[in-house]
């Protein structure tokens, strides 16, 4: 198996036990397995193997919005501050030269 393909292995595993404590919660409170409008079964569903490919495609299209996203974000919060510092430089200037004009 690939690095990514592990990775998520992985992650499935840990998000399917987080499933399963969901699904004995629910069951000792008589509700129904509905997660994310979503009806739960105690065995999974059963999906062909096409089905799963898509679903790991998808999964990492979407990481990978969400990685350029916040890296869009991330540029956007720094130029805000560059500008931000460089009007506050030039406010500084500004009262330096008003400051020396009125000294002479």
């Amino acid at each position: 198996m690939q690095k990514k393909e592990e990775i998520l292995y992985c992650s499935l595993k840990r998000k399917q036990e987080k499933i399963d404590i969901l699904l004995r919660e629910k069951d000792n409170n008589n509700s129904q397995n509905i997660h994310f409008r979503i009806h739960v079964e105690s065995n999974g569903k059963i999906l062909s193997s096409k089905q799963t490919q898509v679903l790991i495609l998808k999964n990492f299209e979407h990481k990978q919005i969400i990685y350029s996203q916040n890296k869009t974000i991330k540029k956007l919060k720094e130029k805000i501050t560059t500008i931000n510092n460089k009007s506050e430089n030039t406010i500084e200037t500004d009262d330096i030269i008003v400051l020396n004009d009125a000294e002479i």
